[in-house]
């Protein structure tokens, strides 16, 4: 008899979700983190609207923790001569820190049952036909029925996946982004003062004429600063430069204090090209970042982790009651989550190609008009479906073409 119903590599979202279901469920199951909390993560923390309303748990969560709500954002060209600006009268975004988020998800884990064992870092996977087990570093081996990656890009029970699956062992390095960020405390009277209570956020597109963006988020009294492109490109240019160059921007519009030093911001990489071909095996599931659940648009996958953890939770309680744990049963899981957000992550990699290759011609049509600002965002929130919109978008495009570049109204 396992010992567990389920092991889970990894207490960020997408783990911390799918251990506080199935712990609900009544299924006994163990998280396991490789560091300890409060640990922090490489993330904007801007949380879409969809999270708030689908996980009502997190609306109550996070009045406990630091935390504002984006009310108004602004996108600006290279150029900044074409820029738009969305304020739909409610949330734009909510502006968390990973390092109080994280620990929020994994403590309510816990409450919910789950046991949360922390400094648990994972050296090793093993499967059999009667169970399956997590070696730890530290010597122990934990055993269970079913065993789920949510380690992140280099999730260990992923790299067992891949290898058993015969996928190729790691994620190509044209569909790996680079992210770049640094919280800054500046206080509460400057974020007043420059953000109001609106916490406007700002978006400048193609930095150095990167594939990418950079950001400032406000929070109640800091400022998350950050730069998110693809790995091939920011080996071309030295990064922390980049990042630099950016933070006296913000400083000259008086986005960021004067006095404000750069630091050492920390980096992250994520998958953005769309999920991964098979996220399922005998008695194995992966999840999140691990499966490669993130929009290649904004590089956000916080919604698509902790979805991923919901699905693999009904899964795997199915999976227990019917004591059913080969790839035929399991595979319900990649159907589920293909199913709502398959196709829209391969439709949002062609956006995304599109928006940086275009990007002063698209925020000039933005600009003036305001379905496609209204119809480009909502892909970004998760109100449209990308893989319903392609055409209507493109359609939106080559009407603003006529208008505006043909008949030049």
């Amino acid at each position: 008899m396992a010992k567990y119903d389920a092991v889970i590599c990894g207490a960020g979202p997408s783990g911390s979700t799918a251990a506080k279901y199935m712990a609900e469920k009544g299924l006994k199951v163990v998280l396991l983190e490789k560091k300890s909390f409060p640990r922090d993560k490489p993330c904007g923390g801007a949380l879409r609207p969809s999270i708030i309303e689908e996980f009502d748990y997190v609306r109550d969560g996070i009045k406990k923790i630091p935390h504002s709500i984006c009310l108004r954002a602004k996108m600006y060209s290279p150029s900044l001569q074409n820029f738009i600006e969305y304020r739909p009268g409610k949330a734009v975004m909510y502006n968390i820190q990973r390092v109080h988020f994280d620990a929020m998800l994994a403590d309510l884990a816990r409450r919910s049952g789950a046991e949360l064992r922390e400094n648990a870092e994972v050296k090793s996977v093993s499967v059999k036909s009667n169970g399956c087990a997590l070696q730890l570093k530290n010597g122990e081996e934990v055993e269970g029925n079913v065993i789920l990656g949510a380690g992140g890009m280099h999730d260990p029970v992923a790299k067992y996946l891949r290898k058993k699956e015969g996928l190729p062992e790691r994620w190509p390095r044209s569909d790996i982004g680079l992210g770049i960020v640094k919280e800054y405390e500046v206080g509460e009277d400057f974020i007043e003062n420059r953000f109001g209570d609106e916490h406007t956020a700002y978006f400048h597109l193609k930095p150095n004429n990167l594939y990418g963006y950079t950001w400032t988020f406000s929070q109640v009294s800091s400022l998350n600063i950050g730069f998110g492109t693809l790995w091939n490109d920011a080996k071309k240019v030295n990064i922390k430069n980049v990042f630099a160059k950016y933070l006296d921007f913000l400083k000259k519009e008086g986005l960021a204090p004067e006095t404000l030093k750069l630091g050492r911001p920390k980096a992250g990489l994520v998958p953005l090209k769309g999920g991964i071909k098979k996220s399922y095996s005998d008695r194995i599931l992966i999840l999140g970042d691990a499966a490669g659940f993130a929009t290649p648009v904004g590089g956000d996958g916080i919604y698509f982790g902790m979805c991923s953890g919901r699905i693999a939770a009904d899964v795997v309680e199915y999976a227990i009651e019917h004591n059913a744990f080969e790839k035929d049963t399991l595979s319900r899981y990649q159907e589920e989550w293909y199913k709502l957000w398959g196709e829209d992550l391969k439709a949002m990699c062609y956006y995304a190609d599109k928006i940086y290759d275009k990007t002063e011609r698209i925020l000039r049509y933005a600009s003036k008009d305001k379905v496609l600002t209204e119809r480009c965002v909502g892909l970004w929130e998760g109100k449209y479906k990308a893989s319903k919109m392609k055409w209507k978008i493109v359609a939106r495009l080559a009407r603003d073409f006529f208008v505006y570049d043909v008949l030049r109204l």
